[in-house]
């Protein structure tokens, strides 16, 4: 998918202690990997080529699942760069760009800090109608691609991928089933090929804000950060379930994010009128926008589905699984937080209630929305500095003392274990409660407790003891008892046994005597027949 990767950011994720000093560079440093494949197709006598396409399958250029396909490198590149399933051009480019733009490529390969460092230093210099993205058109003769003619492409092999030297992969067909399984060579049924083409896109703010209002330090509220953020992801993985429920394309989410990115209006959210409240409300309208934008993008669902028993609890499961599906490969947390960022920075650019306005805050101490994580251990929460005090106050993992006056510091979320299981200062009964006792000490004195109660305890065990050996004795007479009962209880058994067994003797000779008698009146009828017929021969 072309950012099947998630999008990275020097200074962006979870510090061990505290955000980067360089961190407020963010918006400037962030970067993605938009990948193209390239498909062709085998016909003897021609080799491959990507003129061999048939008219049913993708195009040349298409994303991995090849539910977007595209006739030239130029149009594949611009329609990913911006998230557009046709890319325009023209006067109006760069309205739908959408915040990306490629590095520049200079024909040669740079170490990865090193142009990201050099292509963001140069976006403040940089001419507003200039751009990085690729104006040549792809080659015409449908074989190999040079490098300039592939817009700055390069083949990218995956360290664990199934390819040739030149990346290829070889297929029977473009079908989902048969593309599971490729192979590094062209076998006898493999009809098909395809490669990866990658190039870098670097995140400009400056193609939503201008430069006074996104130089200053990107550190921002934590809170509103993350309630935008989780918002956008939200507002996306809605209007997928929308459209549908299983499966899921390139073709049905790239567009979908396009229309999101432009419903946050980036750079129109400005204040207007009282500017004492206005970021706050700006804000709810970027929210409210949000809300409504699966409404709004792809329509109501149906109402047979929102009658149908149990479809809010689906829904929700579904939400959970898109959220990560959509997180992972088509909006990362990365480009979410910068696309908050840059919400906020829009609204409050006057007021500055919720970012801070300086453009040196370099020295964390200065900034009160310097990104932290929890000093208590095994905590991995991230917030502004302004609510360290708060978190301290709930965090689940911060130490404290505890309150039986044990001395031991415990994590806030074990306290009410320690204390009913662990503190030797909890009211513990004896353990030889079993047999009588019914002191009730602390836990750290119960070895005390033994030994100044030993004579006593030693008293409580032999009466039990007493007590066993009363109630063993009347069991060894019930159990006698019970035996004697049992061994006559046998021989009546078998007494009764043996009389069913001669009742059955009897009845089976009477069945014996029945059978010969039946016999003995068939013979006697034969016999009278046979003497009949004698006597009429005789007469005769």
């Amino acid at each position: 998918r072309p950012n099947q990767q998630p999008a990275r950011g020097l200074g962006v994720g979870r510090p061990s202690a505290m955000m980067d000093p360089d961190a407020h560079t963010i918006c400037r440093l962030l970067e993605r990997p938009v990948d193209i494949y390239e498909n062709q197709r085998f016909w003897v006598g021609r080799g491959f080529s990507r003129k061999g396409l048939l008219p049913t399958e993708r195009k040349p250029y298409s994303t991995a699942d090849g539910s977007l396909s595209f006739r030239t490198v130029r149009e594949a590149a611009l329609s990913l760069l911006r998230y557009d399933v046709v890319a325009n051009s023209g006067s109006k480019r760069r309205q739908g760009r959408r915040g990306w733009s490629y590095h520049e490529y200079d024909g040669r390969q740079q170490p990865h800090a090193q142009a990201v460092q050099e292509t963001a230093s140069a976006l403040v210099a940089h001419d507003e109608d200039s751009d990085y993205e690729c104006s040549v058109e792809d080659g015409a003769d449908g074989g190999r691609l040079s490098l300039d003619e592939r817009c700055g492409f390069e083949v990218y092999i995956d360290e664990n991928a199934t390819c040739d030297h030149e990346g290829w992969s070889y297929f029977p067909d473009f079908n989902n089933n048969s593309m599971l399984s490729p192979n590094n060579h062209r076998g006898i049924l493999d009809f098909v090929r395809r490669r990866k083409l990658r190039r870098v896109a670097i995140f400009r703010p400056d193609f939503f804000l201008p430069k006074d209002v996104f130089q200053p330090c990107d550190f921002c509220d934590s809170k509103v950060v993350d309630d935008l953020s989780s918002a956008i992801l939200d507002a996306l993985c809605l209007a997928t379930l929308y459209v549908s429920r299983t499966s899921l394309t390139d073709a049905q989410v790239l567009p979908l994010k396009a229309a999101l990115i432009d419903t946050l209006a980036i750079g129109t959210n400005r204040p207007d009128g009282d500017k004492e409240h206005a970021s706050n409300l700006n804000i709810n309208k970027v929210k409210i926008r949000l809300t409504a934008f699966p409404e709004v993008s792809v329509g109501k669902p149906q109402l047979v589905q929102l009658v149908q028993p149990g479809y809010d609890d689906s829904l929700q499961e579904g939400m959970s699984r898109r959220r990560q599906l959509i997180s992972n490969n088509y909006l990362s947390y990365e480009e979410r937080t910068v696309l908050a960022r840059l919400v906020i920075k829009d609204v409050d650019r006057y007021r500055f209630q919720m970012h801070c306005d300086s453009c040196s805050c370099r020295e964390g101490d200065r900034c009160e929305y310097t990104l932290m994580t929890c000093p208590n251990d095994n905590c991995t929460a991230i917030y502004s500095r302004k609510y360290r005090d708060e978190h301290d106050e709930v965090c689940g993992y911060r130490r404290v003392p505890c309150p039986s006056g044990c001395g031991a510091a415990v994590a806030r979320m074990d306290l009410h274990k320690h204390v009913r299981d662990e503190c030797p200062m909890r009211e513990a009964a004896c353990p030889l409660s079993v047999v009588g006792c019914t002191a009730c000490v602390r836990a750290g004195d119960i070895s005390r407790h033994l030994s100044e109660g030993a004579d006593a305890h030693f008293v409580l065990v032999a009466n039990r003891m007493m007590e066993y050996q009363q109630l063993f004795r009347r069991m060894d007479g019930r159990i006698k008892e019970l035996e004697e009962r049992n061994a006559m209880l046998e021989n009546v058994l078998r007494e009764t046994a043996a009389k069913l067994q001669s009742k059955d003797d009897a009845k089976s000779a009477a069945g014996d005597v029945k059978k010969l008698d039946k016999r003995i009146g068939a013979l006697e009828t034969k016999c009278k027949t046979e003497f009949r017929k004698i006597e009429n021969e005789r007469r005769k």
